[in-house]
């Protein structure tokens, strides 16, 4: 998929089939997972830093060289890890509402200001969904 696809993959909300935030968001992570995959397979970090100082006058960053080499030594140890995530929705946490100005809004399921349920989710580790191991 090349980037300008990739683009109209991950920003489409009007599918008939897919459409909305909640799928768009799963595209974007879609488009992040193969990204990172992408990275891994073929060993782009180490290439990085001269890239970068090829690279400086046009880019701008406050993660100094130094940093980014630290990273570097690390990264391949980073492919034995799973990225884990998982999706507030209207399928578990939230539901859809209508705010005082009639803007849409998800709000918690178990009322407006109250977090507990939500933060009883997120700290579920029975609930994340990992990545594969590349």
């Amino acid at each position: 998929m090349d980037g300008t696809t990739a683009l109209k993959f991950a920003r489409s909300r009007h599918s008939l089939t897919d459409g909305g935030d909640f799928n768009r968001t799963a595209r974007q992570k879609l488009i992040i997972d193969a990204v990172r995959q992408k990275v891994i397979n073929i060993n782009f970090i180490p290439k990085i830093i001269p890239l970068i100082q090829t690279l400086s006058n046009h880019l701008q960053t406050d993660i100094e060289i130094v940093k980014m080499e630290q990273f570097i030594t690390e990264f391949p140890k980073l492919s034995q890890y799973q990225i884990s995530s998982l999706a507030l929705t209207d399928q578990n946490v939230l539901e859809n509402g209508i705010s005082s100005n009639g803007q849409y809004v998800l709000l918690p399921k178990v009322g407006e200001n109250n977090w507990t349920q939500i933060h009883q989710f997120i700290l579920d580790p029975n609930l994340l969904t990992p990545t594969a191991l590349p």
